[in-house]
């Protein structure tokens, strides 16, 4: 595929990460596609003076860009925007466009929409140019949010999404206060509440019961412990579920990169 106007290189993601810095400051890359545990790593790189990264675009791929990490990203590589490929097994289903919307790949497939709120849904596709291995109405597992805004500056008429929010499998479930009933708790309402707190470099969210969060945080210091503590009840409060018991541990980052990173994982069986 290289030629004399592009040239592509692979990094490969299983290989330690620190033989791919010095490369890749020598590569000196215009477009970088990763998915974010490695666009952290490379940017932790960028901050400690480690590598010089000046790309045009960054484009994340594979796992779930959450607002903390697009925030920081952004600030870190100096983009207005990162880009979001969308695409699973199934096919190219979204892609962000140069003002900052994902759309819907909907030339090519049609979404149905399986609507879990007033503004998240599970789509269901159809792909229209599959021939050898049809995709009919197959329900994919991600939770995605409808942009409240679906008129977008770049002219495009397919549905914008505000976000992934999640997998399916990683929506939190707990009990409704005065025990009417269960509370839905959808990944990215959790993500939020470390937005606001300030000092947080790394953390990841597990459920591993009704009354038991574990809280992996960076840095593991009191105060940052306290607003977290305080934002996860206010989200309590507000979605009228009994707060869990939490606990904090110190954040490690998985240097193998042989899952993909989930910032809030629900592993209750």
């Amino acid at each position: 595929m290289n030629s004399r106007v592009i040239q592509f290189r692979f990094f490969d993601v299983y290989r330690p990460m620190a033989e791919h810095i010095a490369a890749l400051g020598s590569y000196r890359p215009t477009v970088v596609v990763a998915p974010p545990s490695v666009l952290s790593v490379l940017a932790d790189a960028v901050v400690a003076g480690e590598l010089r990264l000046c790309p045009a675009r960054v484009i994340s791929v594979a796992e779930v860009l959450t607002s903390f990490d697009e925030r920081r990203f952004r600030e870190v590589f100096g983009q207005e925007v990162i880009f979001q490929a969308y695409q699973c097994t199934e096919g190219f289903l979204g892609y962000t466009c140069p003002f900052g919307s994902m759309h819907l790949n909907e030339d090519i497939c049609y979404f149905e929409k399986e609507f879990v709120d007033d503004s998240r849904f599970v789509p269901i596709i159809t792909d229209f140019r599959r021939r050898s291995q049809p995709i009919v109405r197959y329900r994919l597992n991600d939770v995605l949010t409808l942009a409240a805004n679906q008129v977008c500056g770049c002219g495009q008429a397919t549905t914008v999404v505000a976000k992934i929010a999640g997998r399916e499998d990683d929506v939190f479930s707990f009990p409704a206060v005065g025990g009417d009933g269960r509370v839905s708790v959808f990944p990215d309402m959790v993500e939020r509440c470390f937005l606001y707190v300030p000092g947080v470099s790394e953390f990841r969210v597990e459920r591993h019961s009704d009354d038991r969060l574990v809280v992996f945080v960076a840095p593991l210091v009191g105060e940052v412990l306290d607003r977290v503590r305080a934002e996860l009840d206010g989200l309590a409060e507000r979605l009228g579920f009994v707060p869990p018991r939490v606990e904090f541990e110190p954040y490690v980052a998985d240097s193998t990169h042989r899952r993909k990173r989930k910032r809030v994982e629900n592993c209750a069986q």
